[in-house]
């Protein structure tokens, strides 16, 4: 009974942010690499850099992503930089929502200069998703998207994300 009582409240403790191992993050042209970091609690704060190595335009336009994934449904929201073979100066910043790996919705909210790019996602006690990249800024109402992982991937390029931090409550 005791441990029940102190696992309760510690579930309502915000824990310390945790620093995360740098993600070096490489796809060969025309394929997308992921790597998946479950969480668990309704309110946190995930940042750090991403910064383009290497670019492989082929088919696919070279890509960064961060996102929030619901693993059982399985539905996803993301924040993209693209570099289109167009601007390499910049990254276009797509919004994307895809459920069961199929594009439900895609809106350039944004573009960036290329190097690197701060970001941050944040899930508000309010509800809200706000998505942060350079100048960026994007705010989504959860609804009934119930997020349970992160996800950082990367298309036809390399990308290092560093400065990995995650806030929250569990």
């Amino acid at each position: 009974m005791l441990l029940m009582l102190i696992a309760a409240a510690l579930q309502t403790v915000p824990t310390e942010a945790q620093q995360l191992e740098p993600l070096a993050c490489t796809a060969q042209p025309n394929f997308v690499t992921r790597e998946r970091f479950p969480f668990e609690g309704a309110a946190f704060r995930f940042s750090g850099t991403v910064t383009a190595d290497s670019l492989q335009p082929e088919d696919f336009t070279p890509f960064a992503s961060v996102a929030l994934l619901q693993q059982g449904r399985p539905e996803e929201l993301s924040a993209v930089l693209s570099v289109q073979p167009s601007t390499q100066r910049r990254y276009d910043v797509t919004l994307r929502r895809l459920i069961n790996n199929e594009l439900r919705e895609r809106t350039i909210i944004g573009r960036v200069p290329t190097g690197s790019v701060p970001f941050e996602i944040e899930i508000t006690p309010d509800r809200m998703i706000v998505f942060r990249l350079g100048e960026v800024v994007r705010r989504v109402p959860l609804g009934d998207f119930q997020p349970d992982a992160i996800v950082l991937g990367c298309a036809s390029g390399s990308f290092q994300f560093d400065n990995l931090v995650f806030a929250g409550r569990s």
